[in-house]
């Protein structure tokens, strides 16, 4: 009787240790796989989160980065919304999420390719994939003018038509579907890179090609080639063009570094009027010397500096006989910003003529009040230099000034302001008692 007690104790005591390993072992997994589980990825557009995944996507050939090229990321079970994701001109992608392990593929069509990787809690990861069927696209030729010569210098552009784009494709933005480059010293152009599944318009863009002189290739890209190359010589006519150069001077007719020039071009309207339309501008060098190209056959001329007056003038550029050449302009030689004031103090109650010392006080100046004196006549008169556009104030100790008329631009709380052409001013005054 004791041994089968012995046998029973021993036999529940090894099925409740069995128990108790199996439940331990079950909780132990479903917390080991928690992180599976849960939706692993942050918000890809949080500005505060730092990205912790770069997935750089190339073609096998030359190693060339694939813009553009759709993206899944995944874990075991299922494919995370990550709103579309492509590879970025550079051919890369960023993203933020959570420790874990997960999945990769890249591709369009039959061109594809896959990876695992794991995300840890802390540093980056870092995916690089090789995509052998993906096109690699090459578009070359030369930029001619009209004496079939190649142009330098000149962008050369290639537009996607987002009406051709796959519905995949259907959100991107303007941008993403331009691909550009510069002509060389001989005119050529090359275009090389991965462009989307579209059809492509190829111009030439610069300010002196004339719009709608010349008809523009379209090339079609398809995805399910492996390369695409094309040869296109783009044909441009260039507005004809005058280049306007000359010299600032300061009053004592000295170079005047510094001044800018501003230069609208303007044309005539169907009633015959001067209508204005895009500035040009640049800036005198040590020597006061400028150059602007000018494409219309008038122009507006305003020359800037802080310390001389504002120039301007309207002249026309001779567009027809000096085409495609250099016009030099007379010098521009600016006037001082101060203007002569001839000014008549008077007493109001007797309109007697009042001789003796008045201040003029500046009242914008930056660094404090500045200040000058001035001596009336004994007819009350007195001539004197101000700036124009500045604020003064006119005072005397047992005077009041109560009204004036004359020259003046604008008479403002305590203060008023001469005109640049100067003039003539009445001041009545007060004597206080």
């Amino acid at each position: 009787m004791t041994r089968r007690r012995v046998g029973l104790l021993f036999l529940a005591t090894i099925v409740a240790i069995g128990v108790w390993i199996g439940l331990h072992s079950s909780n132990a997994t479903r917390s080991g796989a928690s992180h599976v589980e849960t939706p692993p990825t942050a918000s890809p557009l949080d500005p505060n989160a730092a990205d912790n995944l770069t997935v750089i996507v190339r073609h096998r050939i030359g190693n060339t980065a694939l813009a553009h090229v759709p993206l899944e990321v995944a874990l075991t079970d299922r494919v995370l919304d990550l709103g579309a994701p492509r590879t970025d001109t550079s051919g890369r992608f960023h993203a933020r999420l959570l420790p874990g392990d997960y999945f990769v593929h890249a591709g369009l069509g039959s061109a594809t390719a896959r990876a695992a990787f794991t995300i840890m809690s802390q540093g980056r990861t870092e995916v690089i994939l090789t995509i052998e069927g993906f096109p690699c696209v090459v578009i070359r030729g030369v930029v001619r003018g009209e004496d079939g010569h190649g142009v330098p210098n000149i962008s050369v552009i290639a537009t996607a038509d987002s009406e051709t784009l796959p519905p995949d494709f259907a959100n991107v933005s303007r941008n993403e579907r331009v691909m550009k480059t510069k002509t060389d010293g001989l005119g050529n152009y090359e275009l090389a890179g991965t462009l989307m599944p579209a059809s492509y318009e190829i111009v030439a863009v610069g300010s002196l090609i004339e719009r709608g002189a010349a008809e523009w290739p379209v090339v079609r890209v398809e995805h399910d080639k492996a390369h695409v190359e094309r040869s296109f010589d783009l044909l441009v006519r260039f507005k004809v063009f005058v280049n306007l150069a000359g010299r600032v001077m300061t009053p004592d007719h000295q170079p005047c570094e510094g001044a800018r020039v501003v230069v609208m071009l303007q044309a005539l309207n169907d009633k015959g009027e001067v209508v204005s339309g895009r500035e040009k501008v640049a800036s005198t060098d040590a020597q006061g010397r400028f150059c602007i190209r000018a494409t219309s056959p008038h122009v507006g001329f305003k020359i800037l500096h802080a310390r001389y007056r504002t120039a301007s003038l309207q002249m026309e550029t001779g567009l027809q006989e000096f085409a495609d050449k250099t016009r030099p302009l007379p010098d521009f030689i600016l006037q001082p910003k101060t203007t002569r004031i001839e000014a008549r103090f008077e007493e109001e109650a007797t309109g007697k003529a009042v001789a003796g010392e008045w201040r003029l006080i500046e009242t914008s100046s930056e660094f404090g009040n500045g200040y000058f004196t001035i001596q009336s006549d004994g007819a009350g008169r007195v001539s004197f230099l101000v700036e124009a556009g500045t604020p003064y104030t006119i005072q005397r100790q047992g005077y009041k000034l109560v009204s004036m008329k004359g020259c003046l631009v604008a008479t403002l709380p305590r203060s008023l302001q001469f005109p640049e052409q100067g003039g003539e001013l009445e001041l009545l005054v007060r004597r206080l008692e």
